[in-house]
């Protein structure tokens, strides 16, 4: 008797399984088809957000004298609206003092006085930072228009001034 009230409760959980793991199986197809118009929106909606993120690096290495100086300009966009550009020059570890006119030091305080960037030094690294906002909040200082450009002008741009381009896309 024992062995059959056992069986008979073994048989119940197996059949209980059986029907959890059916009603597991149904319930995918039966949202996709009561939720597809939902599903829908979801994707286009989605898709009205950001479209295409582009980073334009270029990169260029001036030599001053002795002295190598590594400058990378980045241009980050976002559905083809310039958003950021970031300035970063590393300086070498000795300065030739020497060296009257600099035209990166020159460069470096150029985009420094002109109001629009966010400034850090890190060591030899200085990075300014240009966001839409602070041009957009400043539209009759024009000094950093030639670095807040559509995409392919920026990259004419920076071609013509001696960087190296490279874009990635997300």
């Amino acid at each position: 008797m024992k062995e059959k009230k056992q069986s008979s409760i073994t048989n119940i959980f197996v059949y209980l399984l059986m029907f959890i793991f059916i009603i597991l199986i149904i319930i995918p197809p039966l949202t996709r088809v009561f939720f597809k118009e939902e599903n829908t929106n979801i994707n286009s909606s989605s898709n009205n957000g950001i479209n295409s993120a582009i980073a334009l690096t270029c990169r260029k290495e001036v030599t001053v004298g002795t002295m190598i100086y590594n400058v990378t300009v980045t241009s980050n966009y976002g559905n083809n609206i310039l958003n950021k550009v970031t300035f970063d020059y590393e300086q070498p570890e000795i300065i030739d003092q020497t060296i009257v006119d600099n035209p990166v030091l020159t460069e470096m305080n150029t985009i420094r006085n002109s109001g629009l960037v966010d400034e850090t030094t890190d060591g030899l690294s200085t990075t300014f930072i240009l966001t839409k906002e602070t041009k957009e909040a400043n539209p009759t200082n024009t000094s950093l228009d030639n670095y807040f450009q559509p995409f392919d002008t920026q990259k004419t741009n920076l071609e013509s001034l001696g960087y190296t381009c490279s874009t990635l896309t997300a």
